[in-house]
């Protein structure tokens, strides 16, 4: 069932277009829901994350990176306020 070809095929269709759902896969390359999930996630080795395929080591360095940034702008933006407060 997952022979290269089929794992090839799917690979191809959630590159073209990461947003793909889950039920048409399976529809598209006529192989059961349970085949294309055990190749997407044992094979390739990827989730969906935000209505994404991603690869699955890519989940907790971008929250991390978002929470970061998140906290650098709102460190950023408290200063500002503060300095303008300070010349009025």
């Amino acid at each position: 069932m997952n022979t290269p070809e089929s794992i090839d095929q799917i690979q191809e269709l959630i590159l073209e277009d990461r947003r793909i759902s889950a039920k048409s896969v399976p529809e598209q390359l006529d192989i059961s829901h349970e085949g294309v999930g055990s190749i997407v996630h044992e094979d390739l080795d990827m989730q969906k994350l935000y209505a994404k395929w991603v690869p699955k080591c890519m989940n907790a360095v971008p929250k991390v990176n978002e929470a970061s940034l998140l906290s650098n702008f709102w460190n950023f933006f408290g200063a500002i306020q503060m300095t303008s407060c300070h010349n009025w």
